[in-house]
């Protein structure tokens, strides 16, 4: 099995040879948005897309629509913080300009929302595999996260395929995604 260091270098040259991520965003979103736990859960995290990520802003906004209360997470002293979410004008780009909200509103109190009041977490990643492992980009900002939330949330990645491998190497503070979701694939963990 390769190596974290390894699988990222892979995946790398793999976004490389794409030009555009849109179709292949819109089937995994397409197929995310079906769960039976999106039917079930009204406080959903989910990251804002990056550079060749699986597309979030369109889902977001679906979402929205469908009354879900939508947190989105920002940078601070190396933790994830929270950000209810009411629309998209309430993005702006910040770090490495990922959209993230805006700072002047990150302290409103109508914007606060707590670790475990949410019931389902979107997660990104580098890598995933078909048991829930994960390799992110390797600061351990979501292995730590997830820790602090629900033992009841639902965390789920979104992939590409070529993201998907057999395996990938777990370290004990890794943590497992209950649900991978790509174009063509639903991965389930088993308990």
């Amino acid at each position: 099995m390769p190596n974290k260091e390894e699988i990222r270098k892979i995946v790398a040259e793999r976004k490389q040879a794409i030009s555009d991520t849109r179709e292949m965003s819109q089937a995994v979103t397409n197929r995310f948005i079906l769960l039976p736990e999106i039917e079930t859960s009204s406080v959903i995290m989910t990251y804002v897309d990056f550079g060749k990520e699986v597309r979030t802003v369109s889902l977001i906004s679906v979402m929205l629509n469908q009354g879900k209360q939508i947190v989105v997470p920002y940078c601070e002293a190396g933790e994830i913080q929270l950000f209810l979410l009411k629309n998209l004008n309430e993005l702006a780009p910040g770090y490495f300009g990922i959209l993230e909200p805006k700072i002047e509103l990150r302290r409103l109190s109508e914007h606060k929302v707590h670790h475990e009041e949410l019931q389902l977490v979107i997660v990104p990643g580098v890598a995933f595999d078909m048991s829930g492992g994960r390799i992110g980009r390797g600061k351990g900002f979501y292995d730590r996260f997830l820790k602090k939330v629900s033992k009841d949330a639902v965390s789920i990645g979104l992939a590409f395929d070529f993201q998907i491998f057999d395996a990938v190497p777990m370290s004990e503070n890794d943590q497992y995604m209950d649900i991978v979701v790509s174009e063509n694939n639903i991965f389930r963990r088993s308990a």
